[in-house]
């Protein structure tokens, strides 16, 4: 399976009236967490095409993200 995770050029936070709903690949996701953890500030940069307040931003939810629901 291929992933393309395209990062948000602007940050957007207002709140959403939205359900939340259970995510259909969630073993995916772990495995795509765990190794986000691995790599450095740099690397998700580069990877990502980021800023540098956008790279961090990632990085800190890739460490933050748990392996259960």
């Amino acid at each position: 399976m291929l992933v393309a995770i395209s990062p948000a050029k602007r940050l957007d936070w207002a709140e959403r009236d939205v359900a939340m709903t259970d995510p259909a690949f969630q073993d995916d996701a772990i495995r795509l967490a765990e190794t986000a953890r691995a790599l450095t500030l740099g690397d998700l940069k580069s990877l990502m095409g980021l800023s540098d307040d956008l790279a961090q931003l990632n990085r800190d939810r890739f460490a933050a993200f748990q392996d259960t629901p």
